[in-house]
């Protein structure tokens, strides 16, 4: 059977077609990785933003309690007060 002649044409013109197509998809690509930028959006702060969160969790102890449901153990704020009266300790001040 012979070829037809448009079809050789129309053939030919496709493959031209999805080669420049892949070559403008493949260029976009390679310019992302290259810059690390998409629309003037820096892709490794984005991610960044994405994956990474911060969070402040006010959490208490809980109470402990003996049998007859009095108080054992419960969280309170605790200090501490260093007196130092050694005068040498702080002569070169």
């Amino acid at each position: 059977m012979r070829k037809n002649k448009k079809t050789n044409i129309m053939a030919s013109l496709l493959m031209v077609l999805f080669a420049v197509l892949f070559v403008i998809i493949s260029g976009r690509f390679i310019y992302i990785q290259a810059t690390g930028e998409v629309s003037d959006v820096s892709l490794i702060d984005w991610a960044n933003e994405k994956r990474e969160t911060s969070l402040v969790l006010s959490a208490e102890r809980g109470k402990i309690f003996d049998n007859n449901g009095m108080t054992l153990a419960y969280n309170r704020p605790a200090y501490r007060l260093f007196a130092i009266i050694d005068p040498e300790y702080s002569k070169n001040l």
